[in-house]
């Protein structure tokens, strides 16, 4: 089953002017936009009834004399009339936040074009089809144990502790366990590792999600990070994800840092964590941890990390602290809240400097001894 949304759509020059040469319009016919898979941003029910794609490709109504953008989704059956409300409601909701608010270009002549959701249309679609295919499509359904999860229903979940439920990846590569640990569900999360659940899966470290979490309940965080680092897991695991480009590259240890989770960071320190590993743009553990946490700072100081590494734009620790510094205090406008974190930025690039006079101080004296 294909389910085509068309949403009407809007022409702009580089003047912002409404482009209604025709010569112009046509030139951009057929154009997709490679990286919409709206799908993966749609709610969990839809998922689960196996709806993929969510391409938008420009076409010409002949009817409406418009140029349209024509979302398209693939379904292993036929929509009721609530399913297709919830599929047209989130798909209105992401061409709002992504395609609808950042217009994509294209060139013709040398000159740059855009093409944006018209507004006076606001974001409801013009036409709302379900058009039965003959090609047999393939579908994997997305296990209900996702959603059961979302919804804490322990029930459900457990109905679900299978090898081919528990490592089944989500659209984002993310498998149950991932989600379980983010809801907080550690009683469940350390179930499924009895159940058989993989620990380790190529997208992410499970350490990342005690430490993303929103939870600062020590004793379980570290009692199932414990029990996930028993099983062997590579504590130096990184994030793979070309579109999170500014975290790249981040160690569960950059997380917990990052979160000012000081008994997680002790725990992955003492259990071989790399201090001096540095993401895809740089950063290290160091440069990860947020200002108003200075006894992180200097337990990853104490630990050996290095304030000296350079990321890639060629700042070490310090001179990057006082440039992000520099920029709240650009964007302060009478904001107290940008000073205030300006100022910390400041007191942490201090601290580190004072933290490299006493270590060089010291080795000095017992040069001397």
């Amino acid at each position: 089953m294909r389910i085509e949304l068309k949403y009407p759509t809007l022409i702009t020059d580089e003047k912002d002017n409404i482009v209604k040469d025709r010569a112009i319009l046509d030139t951009c016919i057929g154009k997709k936009d490679d990286s919409s898979n709206l799908y993966h941003y749609l709610e969990s029910e839809l998922l689960d009834i196996g709806i993929t794609l969510g391409t938008i490709e420009l076409v010409f109504d002949k009817n409406r004399e418009k140029i349209c953008s024509l979302v398209s989704y693939n379904s292993p059956k036929k929509l009721n009339e609530s399913e297709l409300n919830s599929l047209v409601e989130e798909t209105n909701s992401q061409m709002l936040d992504g395609y609808g608010e950042s217009p994509w270009e294209f060139s013709y002549r040398g000159k740059l074009y855009y093409v944006s959701l018209c507004s006076e249309f606001s974001n409801i679609p013009l036409s709302i089809e379900q058009i039965k295919t003959n090609n047999s499509v393939k579908i994997t359904r997305r296990s209900p144990i996702f959603t059961a999860i979302k919804k804490h229903n322990f029930e459900k979940i457990r109905k679900y502790y299978k090898k081919d439920h528990l490592d089944q990846l989500c659209q984002f590569g993310y498998p149950p366990i991932w989600y379980a640990i983010n809801e907080e569900l550690y009683e469940i999360a350390r179930e499924m590792i009895e159940a058989g659940a993989s620990v380790t899966f190529e997208k992410n470290t499970l350490l990342a999600a005690c430490a993303t979490n929103h939870s600062y309940d020590y004793p379980k965080i570290i009692e199932i990070s414990e029990l996930i680092i028993s099983k062997g897991i590579d504590i130096n695991q990184t994030l793979v994800d070309e579109e999170l480009d500014s975290v790249s590259g981040y160690t569960a240890l950059m997380w917990a840092a990052n979160r000012g989770k000081k008994p997680l960071v002790e725990l992955l320190l003492n259990n071989g964590a790399d201090v001096n590993i540095q993401s895809k743009r740089g950063d290290t553990a160091l440069t990860a941890t947020n200002s108003e946490h200075l006894e992180i700072v200097k337990l990853l100081l104490d630990s050996g990390a290095n304030p000296d590494l350079i990321n890639d734009q060629g700042r070490n620790a310090v001179s990057e602290l006082l440039w992000q510094a520099e920029a709240f205090e650009d964007a302060n406008l009478g904001f107290s809240a940008n000073s205030e974190r300006a100022k910390s930025y400041i007191e942490m690039a201090e601290f580190i400097k004072n933290y490299k006079r006493i270590i060089y101080r010291d080795l000095n004296i017992q040069t001397l001894l």
